[in-house]
């Protein structure tokens, strides 16, 4: 009985961290760090449309965005969203694709 109330303590304190951690994940800084990337970059998502405005963002009563904290973390464990890059030529953007052989070993390597 004793493990299962210092088990339930470390849950709750995880949840407290994990709740102080999204809710400062309003800001083009905050966002830019979570997720690895530039503020430029999260500033060139929103203007390619990768985030969507009312979705992963707002726009206040005083003109700035705010981000959502909940869609920013389902857009980072989403697939192959870390791994978008624009195509240059194409000025699209594509997602970042691992050579078939790579992918293989990459894969017997987990199992």
């Amino acid at each position: 009985m004793n493990e299962l109330n210092e088990l339930e303590k470390k849950v709750d304190l995880i949840l407290d961290l994990f709740l102080k951690q999204t809710s400062s994940l309003t800001t083009y800084k905050n966002v830019a760090e979570y997720l690895d990337l530039s503020t430029r970059t999260v500033r060139n998502y929103i203007s390619k449309e990768i985030f969507i405005e009312n979705k992963h963002f707002y726009i206040n009563h005083n003109n700035k965005t705010v981000f959502i904290p909940k869609a920013i973390i389902t857009f980072k464990e989403s697939s192959n969203v870390t791994k978008i890059r624009m195509n240059k030529e194409t000025k699209k953007v594509t997602p970042k694709v691992i050579h078939p052989t790579a992918s293989k070993i990459l894969k017997s390597i987990s199992v």
